[in-house]
């Protein structure tokens, strides 16, 4: 049975006393939005919106008139109220899908309002406003799809204002972790960790590249993920950031890797950056302490991942041992546990 059929029935059978509300809220929470429609309009509102998204590069778009604004206005509009209607008659799939369309457009026109009047930037604040949107439509809404979509033009914003400014944005960064995160920790949802910790590790990067010289400080803040996800393993899917946080500094591994090879980047330790080097040794030396505490040692293996490479030399060869080893032991643990599962 369909989620909208089951919800039709579910209001029957509540008010002939079979279930009480509450149950048939648990019984919706536990029969997912899936199967080929999901998948065929999930598509179809990706790629409408790029299709906004390219219309407002188009020359007729971007000449300056009032009726240009006017449309997409009206437009916006359209789409907001058109899903919110569809919404409330307990059609979700397509209420959220053209609400969601609605918010895109909002942001393609406010862009295009900006490049039309050609307005000065020296922040991303337009996406500020944006995400900002997209956390007021998610409160109302509490839908996957606006998530996904509120958390990836956060990441974008970030990664523009990195590119554009050579500058970290510190107030997208709050706006979208308070707003993202608490939603995330509310609704203990593995796809929110994902999505929020996937768009931590990438606006580290900005971070890295924009307040230090040394790309080795990305080890610091997705230390700090993995610590946050280790923290919170007790909740349900929050494994998932520590997870993300594994993966982030295993690419970074292999881009170190690579990176140690080139003749032309050959650090020495005599200008090896002390101050990371202090704030590294006490977030180390803390995670060190909580898995021992916890006596999680065996997990402590992890923390090869971590280490600055760079300060060895032959770094590179180093690099190589440290991936080696980490892949290793995380094949003959997953052969372990599937061992023992059998």
């Amino acid at each position: 049975m369909k989620r909208q059929e089951l919800e039709r029935e579910g209001k029957e059978w509540v008010k002939e006393g079979i279930i009480s509300e509450e149950q048939l809220n648990r019984i919706l929470a536990r029969k997912k939005e899936t199967g080929p429609n999901y998948i065929i309009i999930l598509f179809a509102v990706l790629l409408t919106g790029l299709g906004f998204l390219t219309f407002i590069m188009s020359e007729w778009a971007r000449q300056a008139h009032l009726s240009r604004v006017v449309i997409l206005l009206l437009v916006t509009l359209f789409f907001y109220i058109l899903g919110d209607i569809l919404h409330r008659k307990n059609n979700t799939l397509y209420g959220i899908s053209f609400i969601v369309l609605g918010y895109i457009v909002f942001g393609s026109g406010l862009l295009l309002v900006i490049d039309i009047y050609q307005v000065t930037l020296f922040s991303a604040w337009p996406f500020i406003i944006w995400t900002a949107v997209g956390l007021v439509l998610f409160y109302l809404y509490q839908h996957p799809l606006l998530y996904f979509v509120l958390v990836v033009i956060g990441t974008i914003g970030q990664l523009y204002n990195g590119l554009s400014f050579s500058d970290f944005n510190w107030i997208l960064f709050v706006v979208m972790f308070l707003g993202a995160g608490y939603f995330a920790f509310r609704e203990e949802l593995g796809l929110y960790y994902y999505l929020l910790a996937a768009s931590f590790a990438l606006q580290s990067i900005v971070l890295t590249m924009t307040v230090s010289e040394h790309y080795y400080w990305y080890l610091i803040p997705i230390l700090i993920l993995y610590l946050v996800g280790d923290a919170l393993r007790k909740e349900e899917n929050a494994v998932v950031i520590s997870y993300v946080a594994l993966i982030s500094i295993f690419l970074y591994g292999m881009y170190q890797t690579l990176l140690l090879q080139d003749d032309w980047y050959s650090p020495q330790i005599p200008s090896f950056d002390t101050s990371f080097f202090i704030v590294w040794l006490f977030v180390f030396i803390f995670a060190l302490y909580v898995k021992w505490r916890t006596e999680r040692k065996e997990e402590m293996v992890d923390f090869v991942l971590f280490l600055p490479i760079v300060l060895l030399p032959q770094a590179h060869l180093f690099s190589i041992i440290v991936l080696f080893v980490f892949s290793l032991v995380g094949y003959l643990s997953a052969t372990e546990y599937s061992s023992h599962s059998e």
